[in-house]
């Protein structure tokens, strides 16, 4: 296998109201064609990408993968390699097909952007000081639109194993898909699995109901830490109202078997690594399967203050020691790998900056969150001369 080759644009592609993507990570978009959302999988673009993918040449749109491959060792093109069939050619239409229903969002958690949450557009103006933001308009599939995408997506071979990927914004809050569902045959997904990634808060019976309807699902919940940790970053959540929420997830997906599983995904960032021992005691204590990722530090939007790396070396050490008898064996290499990522001196003087503006405007403070944590004064780096 090559250090180029991902088998996504063979398979799967990201539709977003406005344009799409080869994959949710992936840093280009494309225009549909004519307009059109059912014509875009046979477009030119793509089939110059899988052709570069065959010929072993890097894609511009994929450098986020190959970076990550380089410092980390885990990515999304990673991932697929080991989960996915090596394809020569695409089929006939996707089997995987990712959507962003919406960039609708209740939360504006702190490594986010208008971008992918409209809540977060309250706060462009006051974090535009140190993030490039700017404000998003509200962006959502049409019900007619996912109506004709899906019949696409059902009919195209029928009987072939698919999965529909649904994230945003929030998805839970995406009404048309949702209302599109109620009356929907459940024979039509008998061979469609499920897969949803949630921010938890927003859970009714109404969408387990049309949930179970699929072949399979994998419930995915972004829990980046408990308590504090997590109201900080996914503000302006409550943790209680999540946890409440975990816990119907999981006596629903006890009730289905194996047909309905659920995972908390915590994501690694500068903001969350705090709280990742008080997570995985967590899920240990009640049993949840987790998985951990990094947080997305490329961004021209997130400035790289999200980059776990950023952090100072006696924190990291500490959680690093905290966590290592706890975490299981397959993550730690992951974060040891992420919190060891490089930074300069100016940007972990920088992010000082970025934990007063927050303060200021939300009223969170990020450093006695660490002193209250881990018994330290956390004070902002100086020059050594």
């Amino acid at each position: 296998m090559n250090k180029t080759y991902c088998p996504v644009p063979f398979y799967s592609v990201e539709l977003n109201p406005n344009n799409f993507k080869l994959c949710c990570v992936s840093s280009k978009q494309y225009n549909y064609p004519n307009h059109n959302f059912l014509d875009f999988w046979k477009a030119d673009i793509l089939d110059a990408i899988r052709k570069k993918n065959l010929d072993n040449i890097p894609i511009a749109d994929c450098t986020l993968c190959y970076n990550r491959d380089k410092k980390i060792g885990q990515s999304k093109r990673l991932n697929e390699i080991t989960t996915n069939k090596f394809y020569k050619e695409a089929t006939e239409f996707p089997t995987h097909l990712q959507i962003k229903l919406s960039n609708i969002c209740n939360l504006k958690c702190i490594m986010c952007s208008p971008d992918y949450s409209t809540k977060w557009n309250e706060d462009v103006e006051s974090f535009s000081l140190m993030r490039n933001l700017q404000k998003s308009k509200t962006n959502y599939f049409k019900k007619e639109e996912i109506e004709a995408i899906l019949t696409k997506f059902i009919k195209t071979n029928p009987t072939s194993n698919k999965t529909l990927e649904l994230y945003g914004g929030e998805p839970m809050l995406a009404k048309k898909f949702w209302s599109y569902l109620d009356n929907f045959d459940a024979d039509c997904l008998k061979n469609v699995n499920l897969q949803l990634v949630s921010n938890g808060t927003f859970i009714k019976d109404y969408h387990l109901n049309n949930m179970i309807k699929f072949k399979s699902v994998n419930f995915v919940i972004s829990v980046d830490g408990i308590d504090e940790v997590f109201e900080f970053v996914r503000f302006p959540a409550k943790w209680c109202i999540v946890d409440r929420n975990i816990k119907k997830i999981n006596d629903f997906a006890a009730l289905q078997r194996n047909k309905f599983k659920f995972t908390l995904n915590f994501t690694l960032s500068s903001f969350s690594a705090i709280g990742l021992k008080h997570f995985l005691i967590y899920c240990k204590k009640y049993n949840y399967p987790y998985c951990i990722n990094v947080a997305t530090h490329e961004s021209s939007t997130s400035k790289g203050y999200s980059n776990p790396g950023i952090l100072q070396e006696h924190l990291k050490f500490l959680i690093l020691n905290d966590i290592k008898n706890i975490i299981a064996a397959r993550w730690f290499p992951i974060v040891k790998n992420a919190l060891a990522d490089e930074n300069s001196l100016e940007m972990k003087q920088k992010i000082f900056d970025y934990y007063n503006l927050i303060k200021q405007h939300r009223k969170q403070d990020f450093i006695s969150l660490v002193g209250s944590l881990y018994g330290i004064d956390y004070v902002k780096p100086c020059n050594h001369y």
